[in-house]
């Protein structure tokens, strides 16, 4: 499932991240990315409380339909992977140079 999310600098170098259509799910940290991974982390422990419900209204009737995560099989599945913060780690440095790349290139 995808999110819009809306990534805001707050004062003092922070960052705030809101999931919009839920404005009670917002995170705030020191940079984008942490924004990013923490409100990815909090739509997760929230998808964890319930699930996610389409119905559909029509003039007599209402149709439910579970919509499961596409992803919800593989949650969790690198957790005691002990290469796994590695990989953040070096994703984290890749973007920080890409990001760094690209603001002064323009």
């Amino acid at each position: 499932m995808t999110y819009d999310i809306l990534i805001q600098p707050q004062p003092g170098g922070a960052y705030r991240a809101t999931v919009l259509g839920w404005p009670e799910l917002n995170v705030v940290g020191n940079s984008e990315q942490t924004v990013i991974e923490r409100i990815g982390q909090t739509i997760r422990e929230r998808l964890r409380q319930g699930k996610l419900v389409r119905i559909e209204v029509n003039d007599d009737t209402i149709k439910m339909a579970t919509v499961e995560h596409p992803w919800l099989d593989f949650l969790g599945m690198w957790k005691d992977d002990p290469t796994f913060d590695d990989l953040l780690d070096k994703m984290a440095t890749y973007r920080r140079e890409r990001d760094e790349t690209s603001e002064t290139s323009t």
